[in-house]
């Protein structure tokens, strides 16, 4: 037996619109949309993001993420004004 995939599920917060465009400005494309929850995919990498609201769930949700180039990814996202757009911190 061999695994195929592992995608988590991602909650959205408070404003699930908002969280679908911030991912897509990120690069993701959308893989298809069932109204509550919507797939994502870039480079392999896949996701499901659920309209899903729980503070205490929320901010201690985490996942980590791998780039070729760490400086290239944060230049794109200060570039984008992702940090303005969508009030995320965003540091060094």
């Amino acid at each position: 037996m061999k695994f195929l995939s592992l995608q988590p599920f991602v909650p959205s917060g408070s404003n699930f619109k908002a969280s679908k465009q911030f991912f897509q400005q990120l690069g993701f494309t959308v893989n298809w949309d069932m109204g509550d929850y919507t797939g994502f995919e870039k480079d392999g990498c896949k996701f499901i993001l659920q309209n899903y609201t729980n503070k205490d769930f929320a901010e201690n949700f985490m996942l980590t993420v791998g780039v070729t180039n760490a400086d290239e990814f944060r230049q794109e996202v200060i570039d984008k004004q992702l940090p303005e757009k969508f009030g995320i911190r965003f540091g060094e």
